[in-house]
C-alpha cells in the first residue's frame, strides 16, 4: 500500500501530491447501499465521484441518503473527499452515482 504523505526521498521536501493508489475500488451505485471492506494497511481514503452520495464508516455501516432531517448525529456524510481510517473496517456508500475510493496506507 502506497504512503499517504511521503515520497520516500530524504533529500527533498514532503509533498501533497499524491503517486497513483495501488488499490483502488469502484462503486456504481444505483440507489441501493453498498459496501466495501477496508484493505489491509489502509489508513486513508480518497473518493472521487460523478454524483452526490452519502458515506458511513465503521464495524457495520449503513449509509443512507436522508428523507428528511437527521438530528440524532447518525446521518451519512455527503461526498467527503479524504478521510483517516482509524479502526474503519468498513465504508458504506448510498445514492446514485460511481464513486472511486482510492486507499493509501
Amino acid at each position: 500500500m502506497k504512503k499517504f504523505i511521503g515520497n520516500g526521498d530524504p533529500a527533498s521536501k514532503e509533498g501533497f501530491a499524491l503517486p497513483p493508489s495501488d488499490h483502488v475500488d469502484v462503486a456504481v451505485l444505483t440507489g441501493t447501499n453498498q459496501e466495501f471492506n477496508v484493505p489491509a494497511g489502509a489508513s486513508y481514503v480518497v473518493f472521487s465521484s460523478d454524483a452526490p452520495f452519502f458515506a458511513a464508516y465503521g464495524a457495520t455501516p449503513a449509509a443512507a441518503v436522508p428523507g428528511a432531517s437527521v438530528t440524532d448525529g447518525s446521518g451519512s456524510e455527503q461526498n467527503p473527499t479524504v478521510k483517516r481510517l482509524d479502526g474503519v473496517g468498513v465504508i458504506s456508500l448510498a445514492g446514485t452515482a460511481t464513486v472511486t475510493l482510492s486507499y493509501y496506507g
